[in-house]
């Protein structure tokens, strides 16, 4: 190897009283120390000590090779013109930065989405994103401290300075703060974690869709909440914790908010799918919907053959204000310009008591029916049951059954008891719902049945401008101011 040119040196050439030289060069990075002895020289003129203090005259102390250097100087013919590594130093260790390293590994601004293949084989195109949300106080991300580095020693005995790690910095963005020990970033709010300019964490409460929610989008799990720019398609699913607001239709999807829901457009459910609100839903219109709202419903065009439960009112509020066809159920009031139409299509409306309570009256009643047309057979059966072990003729299955049917029948008597207890008050509540009211602001047409509490009505001729009410039991009606 041609040191000269292979390595950047510092050259130091030791003058000698016998008029011979010794080369002694360093690399650049002063971690190696060669010596090259020139060919003019032999034993009589170089010995051990010769080749030490042109080393100390190069000022290279530090690592020299002390048996290389007794080799050399017993072998000075075989290493004339040679260039021979005589001292090596100890390089540094340089640290390691220190990270923000993210607690979540789903946080990730380019993942690609992609359908998930299920176990069965089949692909869910569906649930192809997972929505990086996270909830108040929870921790995001962590720094990792930097490591620090170990110094070296070059030939001349100098130090080595390492290079100095870099301690990193919370990158802070909105709604994020950092502990008092500066060692991690909490959320400050629900929402959904994003990363945006700079590397800067962020948790915003709104997840926003730029178009429709379809497959590219996949279904939608949010913990703040939601906005679309465009349509929610068939079979598609959206949940969130804080609102949700839809600039164009929702077409069959299941959308559930634990806040309120408002549509630009409307709901155009093909009988299938679900709309779900704790509080409010707002909308154009609905067709063949499916609708729970815990408190109101608010529409400005239609209700056509759609199935609604709003815990408080159901209310048409604009130029149309039409409810055509279905079930719509409140717990105070259903309100709309028309109510039916000249075709007579079958249209009810129920107030007096909330969608949930009647819904439980029903599911009770039809309980306690199933009940009562299956006690008489069990009774039977645990009769002959009886009879076998009374006769000590009973095998072990047909006491294993006996034992499950005296059980059943404990149980069916006691749901008896309760379900009966539970529908005389629901029946009350039925009695007191004198504050209920049904509005036909424009005409109800016949074929729509009214029923308030548990009062009913059937419309056989047009009503108009008038107001639906519970008086002394019975539902009447009385014109609108």
């Amino acid at each position: 190897m041609n040191l000269e040119n292979e390595v950047n040196t510092v050259t130091e050439r030791i003058p000698c009283d016998w008029k011979k030289c010794i080369l002694i060069k360093v690399s650049k990075d002063k971690l190696e120390a060669y010596m090259q002895i020139d060919r003019q020289c032999d034993e009589q003129t170089v010995d051990i000590s010769i080749l030490k203090e042109s080393l100390n005259q190069a000022k290279v102390v530090y690592g020299i090779l002390e048996e290389k250097l007794l080799h050399i100087a017993g072998n000075i013919l075989a290493y004339r013109g040679e260039q021979i590594l005589i001292a090596q130093g100890i390089a540094s260790i340089n640290g390691i930065d220190g990270y923000i390293e993210l607690i979540r590994d789903d946080i990730d601004q380019n993942k690609n989405n992609t359908p998930i293949l299920l176990k069965d084989g089949r692909v869910d195109f569906f649930n192809i994103r997972d929505i990086p949300s996270v909830l108040r106080g929870e921790e995001i991300a962590r720094k990792i401290e930097p490591i620090h580095g170990k110094p070296g020693i070059d030939v001349y005995g100098g130090e080595i300075k390492p290079r100095t790690p870099k301690d990193p910095r919370f990158p802070i963005g909105k709604n994020v703060v950092v502990n008092k020990e500066g060692t991690s970033i909490y959320a400050l709010i629900d929402g959904q974690v994003s990363i945006t300019e700079r590397g800067k964490i962020n948790v915003f409460s709104l997840y926003e869709v730029h178009g429709d929610v379809d497959f590219s989008t996949g279904n939608i799990d949010f913990v703040g909440s939601v906005l679309i720019n465009g349509n929610v398609l068939s079979g598609f699913t959206i949940k969130a914790k804080g609102d949700i607001r839809v600039k164009g239709n929702i077409e069959g999807a299941f959308v559930e908010s634990e806040g309120s829901i408002e549509i630009a457009g409307g709901v155009i459910g093909y009988h299938k799918g679900q709309i779900k609100a704790k509080q409010n839903l707002k909308a154009s219109f609905l067709q063949n919907a499916i609708v729970t709202v815990g408190n109101d419903v608010i529409v400005s065009d239609s209700i056509m053959h759609s199935q609604v439960n709003a815990g408080r009112t159901i209310v048409l509020d604009g130029t149309k204000a039409l409810i055509v066809g279905g079930l719509l159920r409140a717990g105070e009031e259903v309100s709309a310009k028309v109510i039916g139409n000249s075709m007579a299509t079958p249209t009810e409306i129920q107030v007096g008591v909330s969608p949930e309570l009647r819904g439980e009256l029903i599911e009770i009643r039809s309980k306690l029916k199933e009940i009562n047309d299956n006690f008489e057979k069990t009774e039977q059966a645990l009769t002959i049951l009886n009879q076998l072990k009374q006769a000590e003729r009973i095998s072990d299955d047909k006491e294993k059954m006996r034992v499950k049917l005296e059980n059943n029948i404990v149980l069916m008597k006691e749901y008896q008891t309760e379900g009966i207890a539970r529908i005389q008050e629901l029946e009350l509540a039925l009695e007191e719902a004198t504050s209920a009211r049904v509005k036909g602001v424009s005409v109800i047409y016949p074929g729509v049945k009214i029923m308030i509490g548990k009062e009913i009505k059937l419309i056989r001729d047009e009503v108009k401008r008038s107001v639906f009410f519970l008086k002394d039991g019975d539902i009447t009606f009385m014109p609108m101011r």
